[in-house]
This record gives C-alpha cells, structure tokens and sequence, in this order.
C-alpha cells in the first residue's frame, strides 16, 4: 500500500477531489496486472474503490456510497474491504500529501476499526481540504467536507474538546467577512451547519466576537499523529 500511495498518478485536475483519482487508479491497475505485478495492482484497484465513493455526510454512519449501480454488476463496496487492506492503510495514511486522499483512507480507517488517531487525521484533512475548495467554484465540495469532519468529532459527544476545536474552525470560516472569495458560502454554511448541529452551533456562532478568536483546528496538530 505505501508504494502504491508513492506512486504518482496524476488526476485530471489541478485540486483533484477524490472520484478524479478513481479512474488513474484504475487504469494503473490494469497495468500493473499486464505486468504480472499483483500485489501492487490490488493496492491500487483499493485505492481505486475508495476513490470512486461519493461523500454523502447526511448518514455519518455510512457517508460513502457508490457513484454507480447497475443490476448485472454491483461495484465493490466498502464492508467487503479486508481487514488488512484496513490495517494497511491505517499504518501509511500520514504519509499521503494530498489532504482530500488523506481524509477519505483516514475516514473509511476510522469508521472501520475506530481508532481515535485516524479519526484525528480525517478531521484535519478534512478542514485543510475545505478551506482550499472554498476558494473554487464548486464549493459545496467544502461544506460536505466540514459536515463530515464535525460528524467525526461529534462522535466523540459533543462536550469533548475536539469537537469544540473542530466546530471552532468552521464557525470561524463562516464568520469571516474579511475573506471576499468566501462570502457567497459563508451563509450557506452557517445555515448548513446549523440544521445538522442545532444549538451547539447557533451557540458558538452567538457568542461576542462570534468565533473570531478561536484557532483553526488543523493548524495545531502534527503533521503526523502516530
């Protein structure tokens, strides 16, 4: 897994969300197989399932589901994941650079063995991820991201630090009047976030200085964890 991780297959876009890694991935496995090269190959036909799920935060306890269904095949789905296909990942997820990649083997980890150190690294990719999609178009990619990110942290109950750090850092994006590329979505989110969380949102976006004096999450933690 960490070889496969190490190889450079370029996406088809200049921030690349997850499903453009789907098809690189894809097509490097066929190679690979041609070349008779079968453990490397299953690792990047893994990498290549992943990629290929849809990011759907409504349901945090099953956010992924598959872009395509058809009666003849069904896609692989993430349940038939092995276990150590799981413990791979687990062990090579910080040393993945791209933050969108980061955050969804970290998450798919995380919701299969519930390590609280991938559930760490899936927030913070997940906020680093965000902020930099906020500054594209198609900036409801962010808002899923920082749904998913406080469904995690909330995992951990509400009252807990790290859901308080996490909610911190969204509110302090969707308070931020200062930053012109954000206030088309800064509305947007708050309405989102607010509908998911209820009061412990409307609380922090209420309070003096709303959450202008907090520190954004990612920024204080390790770039590795473990």
């Amino acid at each position: 897994m960490r070889e496969a991780l190490r190889e450079r297959v370029e996406a088809n876009a200049q921030h690349p969300r997850c499903n453009d890694h789907s098809v690189p991935f894809g097509k490097r496995a066929e190679i690979l197989e041609s070349e008779g090269k079968v453990e490397l190959a299953a690792a990047f036909r893994f990498l290549g399932i992943v990629t290929s799920q849809q990011l759907k935060p409504d349901n945090p306890h099953q956010p992924f589901q598959s872009l395509w269904v058809m009666e003849s095949a069904r896609p692989p789905i993430l349940d038939e994941i092995t276990d150590d296909q799981i413990e791979a990942v687990a062990h090579v997820v910080t040393d993945v650079a791209d933050p969108e990649l980061r955050a969804r083997l970290a998450d798919i980890a995380w919701i299969r063995n519930r390590d609280h150190r991938l559930a760490r690294a899936a927030i913070s990719a997940y906020l680093e991820v965000s902020d930099r999609l906020l500054a594209d178009p198609l900036s409801p990619d962010a808002i899923t991201r920082y749904e998913r990110a406080l469904h995690i942290a909330a995992s951990f109950f509400k009252q807990q630090p790290l859901f308080e750090q996490t909610l911190a850092h969204v509110t302090a994006i969707a308070c931020d009047d200062k930053r012109p590329a954000y206030r088309s979505d800064r509305s947007r989110i708050a309405a989102r976030l607010h509908a998911q969380f209820g009061r412990t949102f409307k609380r922090r976006i209420g309070r003096p200085g709303g959450s202008t004096n907090t520190t954004p999450l990612r920024s204080e933690w390790p770039a590795r964890i473990w």
